[in-house]
């Protein structure tokens, strides 16, 4: 095939010059004279410039060489060959052009493939083509909608403000948390009767927590005012109730010198109250008297309409009384943490209607506050400015439980007096929420 592709070329080579009626040196230098043989050099250089005959040239210079080439390999192979091998040879006919050429026909022997075949073979080997891989497209990821927070809008009383269905806190409670307060409710009810200490810990937790219903606090409130009744407010000292202590009155003792000498953080009428006195001067020398120990706060309840008494002796805070309160209309009672505003602490008290003028004399049985009057004053910087505000009774029994004061907590004349002689200034703080 090589030998084919090489004699072609040659073939075409000589082709080419023969149009070109290219004059050889050797015929030129038998011209009859020099006219003759410069006519031969003007015509040569001018084909020399011509580009058709520059490729011939090249191509036949490059078939001569290849030919003195393969020649010397062919004598070298077949000097290799072996000797029952020698004789083979394959002699195709001799052409034409051979013929006038006077070429002998050319030999196919074996012979080693050259790099410059391998290197041509390798050159035009189609290569596969691989189809370029796409990257692959990941769907995009999902993106996170934050939850939208559905406003609660009131199902109770007008003006108010607060849905009696959900706990009074705002952040909502946990499964954990709900289950641990229906197991700490459930607990409280079922010891009431055999171990109220531990009942009254139990649902004053929970009660505490801000995360009942409304009818779950209810319930609570209703219990643990059956189980205080039954320990706290009684002359009857019960040794696992840490919210009270026994003190032995001495010679010349008085309800009044006893919560002075004894730091009790409460008004005497409460201890007459627990100790069922009949006044304060029915003690005898020698009896024990059951006084408290700790600190008394409020937590009024918006949403519910109560008010938790609480005691707070530093290892526990335990609800000693809940009451029904009334509020301000138009949800008029300000939120936040207040305390008893000195010297405001009265009993009796004259009062005169801030709208109207009106003007109601102590003992005036139709002065609208009643009997007790706790003046509040704002701890908080929303509500520190506020003045006007306080807890009081009310002539107006119905008006509890409903929007009708002016901004104030009403209470029925029984409660705030028990609120009234709990109590008291600087250390008692009232949360309204």
């Amino acid at each position: 095939m090589h030998f084919l592709v090489h004699r072609h070329m040659l073939t075409s080579s000589i082709v080419i010059l023969a149009k070109t009626r290219m004059t050889l040196p050797s015929q030129s230098s038998r011209a009859p004279n020099a006219t003759a043989s410069r006519a031969p050099r003007g015509r040569g250089a001018q084909l020399l410039k011509h580009p058709l005959a520059l490729s011939a040239l090249g191509v036949a210079g490059v078939s001569v060489a290849w030919f003195i080439l393969r020649a010397s390999g062919t004598n070298e192979a077949h000097a290799a060959v072996p000797s029952d091998l020698s004789g083979v040879t394959t002699s195709p006919p001799r052409t034409a052009l051979e013929e006038t050429l006077d070429v002998g026909p050319a030999v196919l022997r074996a012979a080693p493939i050259v790099a410059m075949e391998l290197v041509v073979e390798v050159a035009i080997a189609p290569l596969p083509i691989t189809p370029a891989l796409e990257p692959a497209i990941e769907p995009p990821a999902p993106v996170a909608t934050p939850p939208v927070a559905t406003p609660q809008v009131p199902t109770n009383r007008a003006g108010n403000g607060f849905d009696t269905a959900t706990p009074t806190r705002t952040e909502p409670a946990t499964p954990a948390t709900v289950d641990s307060l229906q197991a700490q409710l459930k607990s409280g009810h079922d010891l009431a009767a055999t171990q109220p200490v531990e009942a009254r810990r139990l649902l004053s937790t929970a009660l505490l927590s801000g995360q009942l219903t409304s009818a779950d606090a209810r319930l609570a409130a209703d219990t643990l005012n059956a189980i205080t009744q039954q320990i706290f407010f009684t002359p009857v000292f019960n040794a696992n109730d840490s919210t009270c202590t026994q003190y032995k009155i001495q010679s010349g003792d008085a309800l009044t010198k006893i919560v002075k000498r004894e730091k009790i953080a409460c008004d005497w009428r409460l201890v007459k109250r627990i100790n069922n006195l009949k006044s304060e001067s029915s003690i005898r020398e020698g009896q024990r008297l059951k006084l408290p120990r700790g600190t008394f706060h409020a937590f009024v309840s918006k949403r519910d309409y109560r008010v938790d008494l609480v005691l707070d002796n530093g290892s526990e805070r335990v609800v000693i009384a809940c009451f029904p309160v009334g509020l301000g209309s138009a949800n008029g009672t300000p939120l936040g943490h207040f305390r008893v505003r000195p010297q405001s602490k009265l009993v009796n008290p004259e009062w005169t209607h801030p709208v109207t003028g009106e003007h109601y004399a102590a003992e005036d049985p139709k002065n609208p506050i009643g009997e007790h009057w706790l003046g509040l004053e704002g701890v908080d910087a929303t509500n520190r400015e506020l003045v006007g505000y306080g807890m009081h009774g009310t002539v107006d029994p119905s008006s509890i439980g409903q929007d009708m004061s002016l901004g104030c907590v009403r209470m029925l004349d029984t409660d705030i007096a028990i609120v009234w002689e709990c109590l008291t200034e600087p250390n008692s703080i009232i949360e309204i929420k």
